[in-house]
């Protein structure tokens, strides 16, 4: 009977040793996943400070283009009234337009 105690204390050992061995490859496992997670969190930090850079020099061309081309429609619309005294003086005075 001594014999069979021994035997199932061995395989409860056996099992026990098993079992510690899976919790510590799992434990292992999961300090590599915490791991690239760290990683891909910081990288992912980079590219939205990055993303974040990267909109507001966009706004700020958008925001150029935008004063650029309301200067430009202001200069059209002075052109297109300089181009009417024009005419109305070459009307007045008789002087003949060529282009």
């Amino acid at each position: 009977m001594n014999d069979k105690l021994d035997s199932i204390d061995k395989r409860f050992d056996e099992v026990l040793s098993a079992m510690s061995q899976f919790a510590n490859d799992v434990n292992g496992q999961f300090s590599q996943v915490t791991n690239q997670f760290s990683k891909v969190n910081k990288e992912i930090s980079g590219l939205i400070t990055s993303h974040d850079r990267l909109l507001n020099t966009i706004d700020g061309f958008i925001g150029r283009i935008d004063k650029y081309e309301t200067e430009l429609a202001a200069r059209d619309h002075e052109i297109e009234r300089l181009k009417r005294w024009i005419n109305q003086i070459a009307d007045k005075t008789g002087v003949e337009l060529t282009s």
